[in-house]
Order: structure tokens, then C-alpha cells, then sequence
């Protein structure tokens, strides 16, 4: 019973495994194709990779101010979670 248990879990686990991936690989899959190629047809994988679409976020003045934003955004997330980890220490020392 136990390893038809164990079966069972890892079964689960793959699963989830692969609906957790699926996102991040289509995401990556998109992005190495062109728009034409988008719109057209469907497969899963694409059939002419292309890397014109990261040249243009790297290189294009426009998407800069998403990079400021997100590195702030980043930043207020990091010291937010410091800051709560210091109140919870200090509350757990009043606690004893």
C-alpha cells in the first residue's frame, strides 16, 4: 500500500511539474517567433527561431522606463520583506 502511495504521488508531482512549466515554455516559445508565424499557425515549437523581438526590448528607448519601474518596484518589495522580518524577530523576543 505504502509504494502504490508513493506511485500515486509522483504521479502527481510530474503533473504538476508540467502544468507549473507549461507558462514559462510558452512564454519562451512566443517570444522566439515572429508575429506572422504567431497569428498563422499553431505548433509547438516554433519553425523559424528569431531573436529580433529581444533585440527590440534591449535596444528600444521606449521600454526603459518598464526596467526603472520594475527595479523600483523590486526594491520596495526587498526592504518591505526586510522590514516585516525585523518586526517579526523583535515580536518573537517579546514573546519569551
Amino acid at each position: 500500500m505504502d509504494e502504490h502511495r508513493f506511485k500515486k504521488r509522483t504521479i502527481f508531482l510530474w503533473f504538476y511539474i508540467v502544468f507549473a512549466l507549461l507558462p514559462i515554455y510558452w512564454m519562451l516559445n512566443m517570444s522566439l517567433r515572429t508575429n506572422e508565424e504567431i497569428l498563422s499557425t499553431f505548433s509547438l515549437f516554433p519553425k523559424h527561431l528569431t531573436f529580433a523581438n529581444y533585440m527590440t526590448i534591449f535596444t528600444d528607448v521606449s521600454w526603459y522606463s518598464g526596467y526603472i519601474n520594475s527595479l523600483i518596484q523590486y526594491s520596495h518589495i526587498g526592504f518591505g520583506s526586510f522590514a516585516c522580518g525585523l518586526c517579526l524577530f523583535a515580536l518573537q523576543l517579546f514573546r519569551r
